[in-house]
Parts: C-alpha cells; sequence; structure tokens
C-alpha cells in the first residue's frame, strides 16, 4: 500500500493478480484505493473499477454479496454512480432469492408468516436486505433519489419498507436498530 503513491497501476494490478481469493484481491484493492485517494484521487478510481470488475458477476453466495457491498462501500465517497451500478444488480438478484424463498417458506424455510416477510427472521436474505438499505442511506445522501429509486425496486413491499427506512433513519443520523425517541 506504500509503494502506491509511486507506483503503476500495472504493477498494482500484477501484485493484487498474485493474491490468491477474490476476497484477498477485493481487500487489497480497496486498501489501496482508501490510501490513495487524497493523493492520487485517479489511481483510487481506477484500483476500485478493478475491484468492481471482480464482483460484477452473480452472487453464488452470501460472501459474494457482501464482496459486492464492499466494493460499494468503497466506491460511495469518490464515485456514488458507480456505487449504485455496484448495487443496482444485487437488487435484482435477491428479489430472485426472495420469491424463492417465499415459494419455500413451509418447506425448507420459514422466511414468511401469513403470506408476509417476516422482518425480524435473523437469516441471510434478510440481513442482506437490511445490508443494501445501509448502503443507499449513506448513498442517499449524495443522491437522495437514486437511493429511493433503487429501494423502490424491491417487489416485496417488506424489502422496500426496511430499505426506506434505512434510507430516513440513515438521513437522520439515527443508527439501525437503535432506540427512537417519542416526540
Amino acid at each position: 500500500a506504500n509503494k502506491a503513491e509511486g507506483a503503476r497501476f500495472e504493477e498494482i494490478r500484477q501484485s493484487v493478480a498474485r493474491l490468491k481469493s477474490d476476497n484477498e484481491k477485493i481487500d487489497m484493492l480497496i486498501q489501496v484505493a482508501g490510501d490513495t485517494q487524497k493523493s492520487n484521487p485517479k489511481l483510487a478510481i481506477q484500483l476500485l473499477e478493478e475491484a468492481k470488475q471482480l464482483t460484477s458477476r452473480r452472487a453464488a453466495n452470501y460472501d459474494h454479496f457482501e464482496q459486492q457491498l464492499k466494493v460499494a462501500h468503497a466506491l460511495a465517497p469518490v464515485d456514488p454512480a458507480r456505487s449504485f451500478e455496484v448495487l443496482d444488480p444485487g437488487i435484482g438478484q435477491l428479489n430472485e432469492l426472495l420469491a424463492a424463498a417465499a415459494v419455500l417458506s413451509g418447506f425448507e424455510m420459514n422466511m414468511f408468516r401469513d403470506g408476509e416477510m417476516a422482518i425480524q427472521s435473523g437469516n441471510g436474505l434478510t440481513s442482506m436486505v437490511n445490508r443494501y438499505g445501509q448502503e443507499l442511506a449513506l448513498l442517499a445522501r449524495s443522491d437522495f433519489e437514486r437511493s429511493e429509486t433503487l429501494a423502490g425496486r424491491f417487489q416485496l413491499p417488506e424489502p422496500r419498507i426496511m430499505t426506506r427506512l434505512s434510507i430516513v433513519q440513515g438521513l437522520l443520523g439515527v443508527k439501525p436498530g437503535g432506540p427512537t425517541r417519542s416526540v
């Protein structure tokens, strides 16, 4: 990371290519981008674009979703538009998974009760919807309309409400799940 200041982009890419897992590559790209963000913003954006490319495939598990969220989070302060681009396909895939969970409800999983998604069920899907809401809340500070549009892309009402609530809480400075005050 310290060498990134004087190193060329290609040298950094070669260093990253030697790492074994995508998680390691993404973490290194994000770290070096963060270290160079102030002194060389152009290099930071290039590095984050490389990380974005590593996460552009369809998520095969929750770790892949987390990778996408890490990259979106790192992109948010330097290029919010690209951050939204990372989150958008994930929302579509989460819609597919939520629809499948609704079909399987009562068989393999019990995420839905009386046709409604349990908001506090503590499963991976609900947690992932919450994580997307948190990222959209951060992005809402720079582009509220786009955050609201992406929140509206959730097909089921419960994830839409959860995500919009996260956005409002983020704009008001309330920690998600924190205590609320009576007015």
